[in-house]
């Protein structure tokens, strides 16, 4: 007879007293009894607040449809898109801000002009660290394909945000923008692309420096002196009338546009210009917001500051008032968010697009939601 090794017989005498103590314990009624005790449904709750699955796997699932030019989509659809798309909107942190400040109060922030015209200019800022920075490259880059459509939407939003068009020419560098968008693309030889891009990060940085000047008038009724707006835009106007000779006449000079290293040095302040005005939008924003909601925030980058006012897709909105609030760049979601009862969500659907396809989130392309009356619902 062979004798049982320790481990036979350790195993042997753990069954025997499994089924022993089975005779006495009710395991199944203690673990509930511990579940009870920890609260864990209330734990449970917790997470689905802090943890938005939905999105989370949106950020990781990038669709097909993240490729799309920059230049074919919304300023504030790009957020999801493309490089944005790898910043995660869906966190802990997401769930903490949603938790300090109440759905119906982020909502109703979008609806005070100083701060929609805040988060705009965050957003430019940021988009420009993305692709000033992709720009740091030794050859020529082709400033037309991505730059131009940013730097027309900056002017543009200058141009709503200032009272007074003509103080920073809006109209006339608006024209010239236009000009050079119909002639981008045709470079006859290299010096000609060479010299297109550097009158266009000069014009660049005049905008950057433009909004820097402007960021305080956007929540303050009183800001800078009337004569620095008037010198930056028109040193703006003439380095976009640069850019349009430029390839209008496909004939620049060495001594009007620099060479290679006086380019690269430039493109180096454009990037700081960018990155001082990103920081500083940041902190009117924040201020803005705080002072919106009479409550202080924590340090908050930009990114978790345009969750704040953007993403809604786990809010339950249902005693919100969106009368003539804008809702271009909100993201919501088709199972999480709550409208309130008279919204039409079909309309609202239809105003936004599904990114990615087919996971129910969306964005907002532009526009205001629609309220049906009595009478739509009879």
């Amino acid at each position: 007879m062979t004798t049982p090794s320790f481990t036979d017989w350790f195993s042997n005498e753990q069954i025997r007293l499994a089924h022993a103590l089975g005779s006495h314990l009710d395991v199944d009624a203690g673990l509930r009894e511990i579940l009870l005790q920890q609260h864990h449904d209330a734990s449970v709750e917790d997470m689905r607040r802090l943890t938005d699955t939905e999105a989370g796997l949106a950020a990781i699932l990038k669709d097909a449809t993240a490729s799309k030019s920059v230049a074919q989509t919304p300023l504030s659809q790009n957020l999801a898109l493309g490089e944005a798309a790898d910043r995660v909107w869906s966190s802990a942190l997401e769930g903490s801000l949603h938790s300090l400040v109440a759905a119906e109060d982020r909502m109703r922030l979008r609806g005070f002009p100083s701060v929609s015209a805040l988060l705009q200019c965050t957003e430019f800022a940021w988009h420009f660290c993305v692709d000033l920075t992709q720009l740091n490259q030794p050859q020529p880059y082709p400033w037309g394909h991505e730059l131009l459509p940013r730097l027309i939407s900056l002017v543009a939003f200058i141009g709503r945000v200032v009272p007074d068009r003509e103080l920073v020419q809006v109209d006339e560098t608006m024209s010239l923008l236009d000009e050079v968008t119909s002639m981008v693309g045709a470079y006859p030889n290299e010096l000609v692309q060479v010299a297109f891009n550097h009158a266009m990060k000069q014009a660049t940085e005049h905008a950057l420096h433009l909004a820097l000047l402007i960021v305080p008038l956007l929540s303050r009724p009183t800001g800078n002196p009337p004569v620095l707006l008037s010198t930056q835009s028109a040193q703006l106007t003439v380095s976009v009338r640069k850019a349009r000779n430029v390839l209008a006449h496909s004939f620049p000079s060495h001594r009007s546009y620099g060479n290679g290293r006086g380019d690269a040095e430039l493109l180096a302040e454009t990037l700081r210009t960018a990155k001082g005005l990103s920081a500083v939008c940041v902190s009117a924003l924040r201020a803005e917001i705080e002072e919106r909601l009479d409550m202080s925030l924590p340090e908050l980058s930009g990114e978790a500051l345009h969750c704040l006012l953007s993403d809604f897709t786990t809010a339950d909105l249902g005693s919100a008032h969106l009368d003539g609030i804008d809702l271009t760049g909100v993201r919501w979601s088709e199972r999480e968010t709550r409208w309130p009862p008279l919204t039409d969500v079909e309309e609202l659907r239809i105003q936004s697009e599904e990114t990615p396809a087919g996971s129910g989130l969306f964005i907002v392309r532009t526009g205001t939601a629609t309220v049906r009356g009595l009478a739509d619902l009879a």
